[in-house]
């Protein structure tokens, strides 16, 4: 009974010793926390203002009609053509070519392509204003300074630069959308290239196929029989086979010269007003409450010291 009755005494006695330690220390904690907090202040109000420039944009969704013909799918027309003699022709659509869309992920991975950035870096003249020497060291803060995020409901992607400068955010913020507008374009006009010249390669040759049939039919001196409907149906076939793609040959022709918007803007960016770094009461708290567990931790280091001291003399 009287060793239970100790324990609690002895707890009791400890805390004591604990408390009676920090109002030993006291002066050394107040002073540490009050240095820690004072740090905090310096880093707080002396660490430059950050600002960010927001821009909302949605990709462009296909419009919803007949599937589009693929390029797997014009090769399998031809070859249907040759065996059926223009049988199929009647079954292919006749939607104009697109291209697909663009997914909001891939929009989020151009913002810090390397030909973006570098764009931005030439531009802004970035090597100066970041301090640094090469491209690489500034695409590396640039790209840290440049945020993508996809709202998955909404379908919306967001693009936010941070800047030291609001009015160089806002800037930046457009030319990056403007950029990977331009990029965008580019693509889109080499595929329509590619197109146009894969089109214009097989109309030629529809073409000729289409009038040597036309003049056999013209030609043609025998009774309107089997054999004259025969040929009657080979060169409506061809006809509509030339038809169906010069449609597709100006359409990529189109798409070459103008080609088709990827995006849009939905929020454009506007001029940052509040600072969005450092946040200072956050750096002011945090530095409060580190001076105060320093400064414990101190007092009972050398408060341990002092007794190990005293037990060795």
């Amino acid at each position: 009974m009287s060793g239970e009755n100790f324990k609690p005494q002895e707890e009791e006695i400890d805390l004591w010793d604990l408390f009676f330690v920090l109002l030993k220390r006291a002066k050394i904690i107040i002073g540490i926390t009050l240095f820690g907090l004072l740090l905090g202040f310096l880093i707080a109000f002396l660490t430059p203002p950050i600002y960010r420039a927001e821009v909302k944009i949605l990709p462009v969704e296909p419009t919803k009609e007949d599937p589009l013909l693929t390029f797997t799918q014009f090769l399998n027309f031809l070859e249907s053509f040759k065996e059926t003699s223009g049988n199929i022709l009647f079954e292919v659509p006749l939607t104009r070519l697109r291209f697909t869309r663009i997914e909001g992920t891939q929009l989020a991975a151009l913002s810090t392509a390397n030909i973006v950035l570098d764009r931005l870096i030439e531009a802004f003249d970035l090597l100066k204003v970041y301090g640094v020497t090469n491209k690489d060291e500034a695409r590396d803060i640039l790209k840290r300074r440049i945020k993508a995020q996809m709202d998955g409901k909404s379908g919306l992607l967001t693009i936010s630069i941070e800047d030291r400068d609001p009015e160089r955010a806002l800037k930046l913020a457009s030319r990056c959308i403007e950029e990977m507008e331009n990029l965008l374009k580019d693509l889109l006009k080499r595929e329509a290239l590619k197109k146009r010249q894969i089109y214009e390669t097989y109309l030629e040759k529809l073409k000729s196929d289409f009038l040597n049939t036309k003049e056999e039919l013209q030609n043609f001196k025998g009774s309107k029989d089997d054999e004259y409907f025969a040929k009657l149906k080979n060169f409506e076939a061809k006809k509509r086979a030339y038809e169906v793609f010069l449609k597709f040959y100006e359409q990529a022709k189109y798409e070459e010269e103008i080609p088709q918007v990827v995006l849009h803007v939905v929020d454009p960016p506007v001029m940052p007003q509040k600072k969005v770094k450092p946040k200072r009461s956050l750096i002011i708290a945090v530095s409060l409450i580190l001076g105060i567990f320093v400064g414990i931790f101190t007092a009972f280091v050398l408060e341990s010291y002092e007794k190990k001291k005293s037990l060795s003399s």
